[in-house]
């Protein structure tokens, strides 16, 4: 359960800096999540509490925390092993009704960019995305959740069915072909596709942090032209 425990400190750790996550932050949330997927109900567990109990300038970065796992995991595992993407929606209405109910103003279309980026990208299926669009335009004491046949409303549109067993590589990396997400307070300009820019990869963020590591200066995180020379 260290990871756990390691994967809360890192997000916990968003709570003390000003409510724009930065890419660096993000990485290592990230990359915690990964290396604890053995653990992935805690840790999905630890991000839906952090939504609905952080203050309304927190919850969209916790929206790109879900976002951004999600995304990894589908490309590091694939679809067949990704566990991440599934358990998010067990419980996704509930978190959106959290994050449109709470959310700052300001802060509302950048959820709903979110939700056309996951259908876009096919991130998650329409069916589970469009009940969620509609919360986006229904009053806050209007909110309900679609129930499934089974009387779940968060069992709409995806499977219940996981892995029973979760068998993490060993030396877990970020892989090279994700996309390079940026977190920060230019997410809505125009142009950007946010919370990413549609191309280039995040293993492009990934080796600019490993070359600011063993690196001490730090011109090669701002000329992305040379660390592609360098690769």
């Amino acid at each position: 359960m260290d990871y756990v425990q390691i994967f809360n400190d890192e997000l916990q750790s968003v709570l003390r800096t000003k409510p724009s996550i930065s890419k660096a932050k993000m990485v290592q949330i990230t990359r915690a999540a990964i290396k604890g997927i053995k653990f992935y109900k805690h840790i999905v567990q630890t991000v839906e509490k952090f939504i609905a109990r952080c203050r309304p300038e927190y919850m969209l970065p916790g929206l790109y925390v879900i976002d951004s796992i999600v995304r990894q995991s589908r490309h590091q595992f694939g679809p067949e092993r990704d566990v991440y993407t599934a358990r998010f929606s067990k419980n996704i209405c509930a978190t959106f009704e959290t994050l449109f109910s709470n959310c700052l103003p300001d802060d509302k279309p950048k959820i709903v960019r979110v939700l056309n980026l996951w259908l876009k990208n096919g991130v998650f299926s329409p069916q589970v995305i469009q009940p969620l669009m509609d919360l986006a335009s229904t009053p806050p004491t209007s909110r309900a959740c679609p129930k499934s046949p089974d009387g779940n409303p968060d069992a709409l549109g995806h499977s219940s069915k996981y892995p029973s067993q979760i068998r993490p590589n060993n030396g877990l990396q970020f892989t090279k072909d994700l996309l390079d997400f940026d977190y920060g307070e230019d997410d809505d300009d125009e142009g950007d596709e946010t919370p990413t820019e549609a191309e280039p990869p995040l293993s492009s963020t990934l080796g600019k942090i490993k070359n600011k590591s063993h690196h001490s200066s730090s011109p090669q995180l701002k000329n992305p032209t040379q660390n592609n020379l360098n690769k």
